[in-house]
């Protein structure tokens, strides 16, 4: 073998190694990608089995969130911004007769003027647009032009960045049970027409009483009475004409908030701007008044006229009870009970007896000297047209306390 032919031959071999080696370092790259393939497509496979899984839970829950909303017995509304109606559950049928297919992409019937009256309609708005779930009864019709009244409260739904996206309602129909409300007002309106009639006879009767025989004693001597006992006569004329006018002002109050404004009312100011009204007048009595409000972002749900109204007299009543002691205190509690407002009123007065207790709220009657027995009375239907409640507990000798609730609402 030549030179020639060896060195052609060894370079064969050379090259055919090089290709060999080439061929396995490509094969050992291809294996390393293959594992790196099947490394990533097990890591992708097992991601996609959480994300089916989470699918598959939110989905069970999204089915059953649907079935509870489609299965309970108020009315659930879903409404855009403007009013526009996106969903009503089947129960909303049920309540006023209109299917779905009837009233989704209308206007919410509930906030239509045409069924509610002014300030109602007002005050939801304003609330709704503060983003502040408004409660309320509404005044509706049913498919058949039936009258319907609703127990409603509406809730602002938002997104993530806080945004309000949609409303949601949810409705009752409380049109019987408003019906026998009525009846039941009525009967007990009856019941007390006698006493009331009675205890106006009463309140209007001794003061005329007095004045005819004032006048007539003074009629007969007025030659022989001197300019001071005339005085004397007509002065006691006219304190018996300031009882009768303050009579006719009491039951002018009755009238006087029929149209209540409600709206949201942050407590604290509220609360302290009337505290600067009476403590100065309770301080010259004697009287030591302190206030508490554990938190200072409540809202109530209230009209600040009737409010301060009914205020005013439980902290009178308050302070006329604690005449007489050498320290009379009068403490103001406020706190959130059960998504209320509650406001205490406590004295160390004079208190009451059960019997008292028992008619406190009845018109005409009073447990002071020189009471029409009309304030109470005001401030319990002051209170209930507002959607709140009272409670007193008192013992003689011992003093009293005065629970009132109001609606809470979140700011």
């Amino acid at each position: 073998m030549t030179d020639n032919v060896r060195k052609e031959t060894e370079e064969a071999v050379e090259q055919d190694i090089r290709s060999l080696r080439e061929s396995e370092s490509m094969y050992r790259s291809l294996q390393h990608a293959h594992a790196e393939l099947e490394h990533r497509v097990r890591e992708r496979t097992a991601e996609l089995v959480k994300i089916n899984e989470k699918l598959g839970a939110a989905e069970e829950e999204h089915y059953r969130l649907i079935t509870a909303i489609e299965s309970i017995e108020d009315a659930i509304v879903i409404a855009a911004t403007d009013g526009t109606i996106l969903y009503v559950n089947p129960a909303y049928k049920a309540m006023n007769g209109f299917s779905p297919s009837e009233v989704i992409g209308e206007k919410l019937s509930i906030i239509s003027r045409e069924f509610s009256d002014e300030a109602t309609y007002a005050g939801l708005w304003k609330s709704l647009s503060r983003g502040i779930a408004w409660r309320g009864r509404l005044r509706s019709i049913h498919k058949d032009g039936s009258p319907l009244i609703e127990d409603c409260s509406i809730f602002p739904v938002r997104n993530n960045s806080g945004t309000i996206m949609s409303f949601i309602a949810v409705k009752r129909d409380i049109t019987a049970k408003e019906r026998l409300e009525s009846i039941a007002e009525a009967v007990n309106s009856m019941d007390n027409i006698g006493y009331i009639f009675s205890g106006i006879r009463h309140e209007l009767g001794n003061p005329i009483n007095a004045m005819k025989t004032a006048l007539r004693v003074l009629s007969i001597n007025l030659d022989r009475y001197t300019p001071d006992e005339v005085k004397n006569y007509l002065t006691r004329t006219q304190e018996e004409l300031a009882k009768i006018e303050y009579l006719l002002n009491n039951l002018k109050s009755f009238s006087m908030f029929e149209t209540l404004v409600m709206q949201p009312l942050e407590v604290d100011p509220f609360i302290n701007k009337l505290m600067v009204l009476i403590k100065s007048d309770f301080a010259e009595k004697g009287i030591e008044t302190t206030m508490r409000i554990l938190s200072p972002t409540l809202f109530c749900m209230a009209d600040p006229r009737a409010l301060q109204q009914v205020l005013l007299n439980v902290l009178t009543n308050a302070a006329d009870a604690c005449e007489g002691k050498d320290s009379g205190k009068i403490a103001m509690l406020v706190v959130e009970v059960y998504n209320t407002i509650m406001i205490r009123i406590v004295d160390n007065g004079r208190g009451m007896t059960e019997e008292q207790l028992k008619n406190l709220f009845k018109p005409f009657y009073t447990t002071k000297p020189c009471g029409t027995g009309l304030g109470l009375t005001l401030v319990k239907k002051m209170l209930s047209r507002m959607g709140g409640t009272i409670e007193v507990e008192s013992e003689a000798g011992k003093g009293t306390t005065v629970d009132i609730f109001l609606p809470k609402v979140n700011k």
